[in-house]
């Protein structure tokens, strides 16, 4: 099945919108709630730091590791549809 260069692009578009929306929402909570959530026993620039620290590895390990999941989930996918 071929696809035309628009559906293509929308679906680029929208991949990239969603991650991008994901990322906004995550670095908003680690900065103002995930620090006094998840680290509230001590100061709380530390809190902050420590959120914060968490949030770059998620940027970092975990998107690869959801990027692998969904590609070969997808590979899967289109191999039942054959």
């Amino acid at each position: 099945m071929r696809f035309s260069m628009m559906r293509v692009a929308s679906a680029g578009t929208v991949g990239a919108l969603s991650e991008w929306y994901e990322f906004y929402i995550f670095a908003t909570a680690s900065a103002l709630v995930f620090g006094r959530l998840f680290f509230a026993g001590g100061d709380p620039v530390t809190g902050t730091m420590a959120a914060h620290s968490a949030f770059s590895l998620q940027g970092s390990s975990a998107g690869r590791w959801a990027a692998c999941c969904l590609a070969i989930s997808a590979i899967r996918w289109d191999a039942t549809l054959a």
